[in-house]
């Protein structure tokens, strides 16, 4: 039960990164009416970002979250 969960998240999040990048593809191609190919390096460059921001700095990506105003 444990991997059958397991497979199902890494298939969500793998489709949520998939999606964005292809929603980010076809909102530059609408709007410029030209094929950015360096859309997936700019991807990488933020992953990398967030990587050396929570592993190397020591923050916790939930920090990022916003709280609600009350």
């Amino acid at each position: 039960m444990d991997l059958l969960v397991n497979i199902i998240l890494s298939g969500l999040i793998s489709g949520s990164v998939f999606a964005l990048l292809a929603i980010g593809f076809s909102l530059i191609f609408g709007v410029a009416r030209i094929v950015n190919i360096a859309h997936t390096t700019f991807y990488m460059v933020a992953a990398y970002c967030i990587y050396f921001v929570t592993h190397k700095l020591g923050f916790h990506p939930l920090w990022a979250w916003e709280r609600p105003l009350s």
